[in-house]
């Protein structure tokens, strides 16, 4: 007895193609659009994130996602958090342009025979040329009226272009104000101006949309070089959290912590070999400040494990001079935490 078997295909996308139609758009273009649409709405739209998923590089992409804004296809708006400071990037991706016609633009827009090899009959006359109505009774407001609707076409579609245009140059001037506010602060915070190569790679950093936090903590953990400080090293720290897999401020100032935290025993142990001075070690290690805070964030998360939920509240107030702590924690625990001291103080009120 015969047995089919149907390979039904899963996991599939349906979407409008007349971005694909467009013959205004490079493949490359065409095929980074397809692949965003089959994404999930909660998807990481992000250059970061596209180059996870995708072989070029992040240049290539770059130049993908320009050529999709340009065309009208991707809007992008930059939010600002409550200090009016630049915060995230929010792609609108459409299926069709923001000033797209009906059709899309095509190389040859007319067919190759518009006119019939016969366009007149054999008898273009017939015995009764005067019919009841072969011809407008007012021609001239027949005309009036197409010419009314193509002038109305006309500006709608100027609207629309204006649109596109006020969009783009909107962009343009965030991304500008967000590379001068960015190479502002590092200035301030290194003590010097930046070099040429140096606001490049900022430049760099805004077209990819790198995180700003991020940057500045990469930054303020390359302060020691003092006269040496360059932001190529930036960019090495930065390249060895991705490595890592950190990527946001929490795992940043977490890795910060534990690595100043390391080299500082490490120092310390070489102090009391040196010196031969028993115990000298732990005497550097219980006077320095990260290595108490780091010592606090290890007990909260190991006690919040065990349950002990009383003894978390109790140890974070006791520990509550490390201003900064709070920063360091999960998620989870600096929730908990909230909702702990929130409720205390209802209770008070």
């Amino acid at each position: 007895m015969a047995v089919f078997r149907v390979e039904k295909t899963k996991n599939y996308t349906v979407m409008a193609n007349y971005h694909l139609k467009d013959a205004s758009l490079s493949l490359k273009a065409k095929g980074l659009l397809s692949l965003m649409l089959s994404l999930p709405d909660d998807w990481d739209y992000s250059l970061l994130g596209l180059v996870q998923i995708c072989k070029e590089e992040i240049a290539s992409i770059s130049s993908g996602v320009k050529e999709l804004e340009k065309a009208g296809y991707i809007v992008r708006h930059q939010e600002r958090d409550d200090k009016g400071r630049m915060s995230n990037i929010v792609y609108t991706i459409y299926e069709k342009p923001i000033n797209a016609g009906s059709e899309p633009y095509a190389e040859n827009p007319h067919t190759d025979n518009p006119h019939t090899e016969n366009p007149h009959t054999e008898n273009p006359h017939t015995e009764n040329p005067n019919s009841e109505d072969p011809i407008s009774e007012n021609p001239q407001e027949s005309n009036t009226n197409q010419q009314s609707t193509k002038q109305q076409n006309t500006k709608e579609q100027n609207t629309k272009e204006q649109r596109s245009t006020d969009f783009l140059t909107e962009q343009a001037r965030e991304a500008e104000k967000a590379l001068d506010d960015l190479i502002s602060e590092i200035s301030d915070v290194i003590g010097r101006p930046l070099t040429l190569k140096e606001k490049r790679t900022c430049s760099i950093w805004i077209e990819t949309e790198e995180d700003r936090e991020m940057i500045m903590l990469a930054v303020e953990d390359n302060l020691f070089r003092g006269d040496m400080f360059d932001l190529k090293y930036v960019l090495k720290t930065l390249d060895e959290w991705r490595k890592n897999g950190i990527t946001d401020p929490k795992g940043a100032r977490n890795y910060i912590l534990d690595n100043h935290v390391a080299n500082l025993d490490a120092l310390a142990g070489d102090i009391e070999a040196s010196s031969h001075r028993s115990g000298k070690r732990e005497e550097i290690m219980s006077k320095n400040e990260l290595a108490d805070l780091q010592a606090y964030r290890d007990l909260l998360i190991s006690t919040y494990k065990q349950g002990d939920f009383n003894r978390v509240i109790s140890i974070y107030k006791i520990a509550s001079w490390h201003k900064d702590l709070f920063d360091y924690l999960p998620k989870e625990i600096q929730a908990f935490i909230k909702k702990r001291i929130n409720n205390t103080r209802r209770k008070k009120t």
